[in-house]
């Protein structure tokens, strides 16, 4: 399980459902994933307000954030996606509400904002990043050679330019240390038959919604996405879906005028935290500084408990809720509240 800083561990109801029965599975840097009692092929997901960047977990939790991914996860799988293989288990009560509301008859106590039932899968060891705009982590790749991922991109290519097509940059995931990124052609080596069915699907996925936010004149720049596989082997979408946790999101706008000018677009996502954490200095115990988080190894223990003792700025916290709501309810078209009243079952 992934290392946390004591104080943001677990959640606020983790003892709760260890005390009803459930039994914890897995405990990653932002959910918890619970085995249901009497419900063999069934987990129950929990997102928590944790806060992670560059595969550090922070000493800090962002108010509604486990209710902002939970929501939008729920709102891709429950309309565009909702004919794509997914592992999502729906309510007996209502086809559009998660069964996590049956089980708040069972568990009252239960938070169904934050939680999903879904469905016991394998999940392979990749995570599948989509891009429709070239910038973040590859953009280097790109100044160094024109390569991305084994895959040669356009010439003359500007920092944020949109792609001609979604490409697929795939990783490795790691249990502990950063991801290491591969080709895609090393992707379909490693997964096997598995592959190409796979990234068809995701990609298809990842299509389909940025048409949607299109719509509301949102650019999903780019989205990472996990591969389960279903009883019989097919590749289906798990884990979440399309979250401010797991995509950048811009407006067009402001993504045309910041790309006129040769500048960033604001992103509506973590962007603002990672910032931060790029700029913060630590020094260690043999004196040596170093600059940003994003140098240090989240398998040293001595970086682990600098990231953990280093208070995250209250400014930078609320900001962050604050993107993660505006941004739903530009693509959603109304407040988290009332979508999770309206169309989630939440009381």
């Amino acid at each position: 399980m992934a290392e946390l800083p004591q104080s943001v561990a677990y959640s606020a109801w983790y003892q709760i459902l260890i005390k009803a029965g459930f039994i914890l599975i897995s405990r990653g840097k932002v959910g918890e994933m619970y085995a249901v009692p009497g419900h063999p092929e069934w987990i129950l997901i929990l997102r928590t307000d944790r806060l992670s960047i560059f595969d550090f977990v922070l000493n800090t939790l962002v108010a509604l954030k486990g209710e902002v991914l939970t929501a939008l996860t729920h709102y891709w799988l429950s309309t565009v996606l909702r004919d794509l293989p997914n592992h999502m288990v729906w309510s007996t009560q209502n086809e559009n509400w998660n069964a996590a509301v049956d089980l708040k008859k069972v568990y009252p106590f239960l938070p169904v904002e934050r939680c999903l039932v879904i469905k016991r899968c394998s999940i392979l060891p990749f995570e599948m990043i989509y891009r429709l705009l070239l910038g973040g982590s590859v953009w280097k790749s790109y100044l160094k050679d024109g390569i991305v991922a084994g895959q040669r991109m356009p010439e003359n290519m500007q920092k944020w330019g949109r792609l001609p097509a979604p490409i697929l940059t795939p990783s490795t995931k790691a249990d502990t240390g950063h991801d290491i990124n591969i080709s895609v052609q090393e992707f379909y080596e490693k997964a096997g038959t598995i592959g190409h069915p796979a990234d068809d699907l995701l990609r298809e996925a990842y299509i389909r919604c940025i048409a949607k936010a299109a719509k509301a004149g949102i650019i999903i720049a780019d989205t990472k996405f996990e591969i389960g596989i279903d009883e019989k082997g097919n590749p289906m979408i798990a884990d979440e879906v399309l979250t401010t946790d797991s995509s950048r999101f811009m407006e067009e706008e402001n993504w045309r005028e910041a790309t006129d000018n040769g500048c960033d677009p604001a992103f509506y996502d973590k962007e603002v935290v990672r910032e931060v954490g790029r700029s913060v200095e630590f020094r260690t115990a043999s004196g040596e500084i170093i600059k940003g988080i994003n140098n240090l190894e989240p398998d040293n223990p001595e970086h682990l408990a600098l990231v953990h003792a280093w208070k995250v700025p209250e400014k930078v916290v609320s900001d962050t809720t604050e993107r993660y709501l505006e941004i739903f309810e530009r693509l959603i078209g109304m407040s988290l509240e009332e979508y999770q009243h309206k169309h989630m079952g939440v009381e």
